[in-house]
């Protein structure tokens, strides 16, 4: 699986059908530029290449709530349910008096995200967590860890901020893909369930498919679910809550 992270640094050369043809299997998308960022995730819906996330960089003490509620109107344009939050500001880039200020406003964009009915997860790194955030209490969410091995191997697990399991590891920006170097990054959680593979777990269930009457209204449902099924999103979850008794492959 090749998942790149990308920003408006990549909007000139964001071509999603090179990236498909060139193996890439999801993307995720900075919002800095918001106009920029739903070019790009237009592009990819078009292309049929699945967003998994989405990304704020917080410059912490200058408007992190601001920079949170623009990754927070991608998402939520594009059926996104991920929005990260990038923790690794530094110089002129953060105004923060201390951790406890990052701490602070940290929490209040997480609670930003969930107001918003998304999931946060958080981005940084061993070499700035600890010095700069010194806190363990977001280690309940998802970490996507950033370290660039020499060899390029994955790093599950780490120890640092309280957490010990990856969910991604960015493991590179020297990916080169379809006219520029780009962020590469290991995915450890499970992908987010795509609408098509919704109807897939409806066809599995009996509720539709081949053969099956057709379901009044099966699009409106299948959004409906889509939509209401927020906490248990991937595959295995839904399939899980929607047929307990069966295989959860």
């Amino acid at each position: 699986m090749t998942v790149l992270d990308v920003s408006n640094y990549d909007l000139t050369t964001f071509d999603a059908e090179c990236m498909k043809s060139a193996g890439v299997t999801a993307v995720i998308i900075g919002c800095q530029d918001e106009d920029a960022a739903d070019v790009m995730a237009n592009r990819c819906e078009a292309a049929g290449l699945p967003i998994i996330g989405v990304y704020a960089f917080l410059y912490f003490g200058l408007d992190t709530l601001g920079q949170t509620g623009a990754a927070i109107r991608v998402a939520l344009r594009h059926s996104v349910g991920r929005v990260w939050l990038d923790c690794e500001s530094t110089g002129e880039y953060d105004a923060a008096s201390g951790p406890m200020q990052r701490q602070d406003e940290l929490a209040a964009c997480c609670d930003a995200v969930r107001a918003a009915g998304l999931s946060p997860g958080i981005y940084t790194g061993g070499w700035w967590w600890p010095g700069n955030m010194a806190s363990e209490a977001f280690s309940h969410l998802p970490l996507w860890h950033s370290e660039y091995p020499n060899d390029g191997h994955a790093v599950p697990e780490v120890a640092y901020g309280g957490w010990s399991k990856v969910a991604i590891h960015q493991y590179t920006s020297q990916f080169w893909c379809c006219g520029r170097n780009r962020d590469a990054n290991y995915v450890f959680e499970e992908d987010e369930m795509t609408r098509e593979q919704l109807l897939e777990i409806l066809e599995e269930l009996g509720v539709a498919g081949p053969g099956i009457p057709t379901v009044k209204r099966l699009d409106e449902f299948v959004t409906a679910a889509f939509t209401a099924a927020q906490q248990t999103r991937t595959v295995r979850g839904l399939k899980k809550a929607l047929h307990p008794d069966g295989p959860q492959t």
